[in-house]
């Protein structure tokens, strides 16, 4: 019974009904508490998804009310150290972020990392998540000043995965992002060149992302005059757009004409 509600519960959660969801939920609760045999995991699934719930209802004050209320119960009964309890205090920062309130989410965070490594490790699942949220949070509150932040998470990737990781790759890609909008394509240009390589060595030259990639680098190569980088990518310009906008486009035409004299000029 208790599980039933939570799955219907959740499915409501799905489809955006938070009112008919948080009923559900308390409902499975209720049961849980009478039926004392639920495993604890269940219980602690159930009591973040009504949290969830009132948060999405835009009830924010009641859904961190309801997690600052589990958190205070499981280091009563488990320990301020145990992994659920230290799961709990990540909801809430999770929570605290949806109402906005990032500073305090990232105070949660940091403390969350002091507390539980020494415990559980650096390498425990929920302590890899914790510093990577953070990470996440610190790169969206600092606007230009986050390159560094992003700077550290490429090198970490980079360091752990490899070049030519899905992750490193998603990371190389937020720090172009970060140069191309601060107009640093000398730092951008021998990382867009590594991101072209894995996107044609993965999925093809003619792959709109490869493409994407290539036009990035051509632009930043034509923005710094370096003639050396530009001249291969010239050959390929045409045909880029060509696949990109047909080869009847007047865009595609003026830029094919007019390639020469870029070539020249550069």
């Amino acid at each position: 019974m208790v599980l039933l509600l939570g799955i219907v519960g959740s499915q409501f959660l799905v489809w955006n009904r938070y009112e008919k969801a948080v009923v559900l939920f308390e409902r499975a609760l209720a049961a849980g508490r009478t039926w004392t045999n639920q495993p604890r995991e269940v219980m602690f699934q159930l009591e973040n998804n009504l949290a969830v719930a009132h948060g999405c209802m835009g009830d924010h004050e009641t859904a961190l009310a309801l997690l600052r209320e589990r958190i205070a119960n499981y280091t009563t009964e488990l320990g301020a150290d145990a992994p659920l309890t230290a799961e709990a205090r990540l909801n809430l920062a999770d929570a605290l972020q949806a109402a906005q309130r990032s500073s305090e989410a990232a105070t949660l965070l940091e403390e969350i990392i002091a507390e539980a490594t020494p415990v559980l490790g650096a390498d425990h699942r929920l302590l890899q998540q914790t510093t990577a949220r953070l990470t996440q949070l610190r790169i969206q509150t600092a606007g230009s000043s986050a390159i560094p932040l992003l700077e550290d998470v490429y090198n970490s990737h980079l360091r752990d995965h490899g070049i030519d990781d899905v992750q490193t790759s998603t990371a190389r890609v937020r720090l172009i992002e970060a140069y191309m909008e601060e107009r640093d394509y000398t730092r951008a240009i021998p990382l867009l060149e590594q991101e072209h390589a894995h996107k044609a060595d993965r999925f093809g030259l003619d792959h709109d992302s490869a493409i994407t990639v290539r036009s990035q680098l051509v632009l930043a190569c034509v923005s710094t005059g370096d003639t050396e980088r530009l001249r291969p990518l010239g050959t390929r310009i045409g045909l880029d757009l060509d696949l990109t906008l047909g080869p009847d486009r007047p865009s595609a035409r003026s830029l094919r004409d007019a390639l020469p004299f870029l070539l020249d000029g550069a």
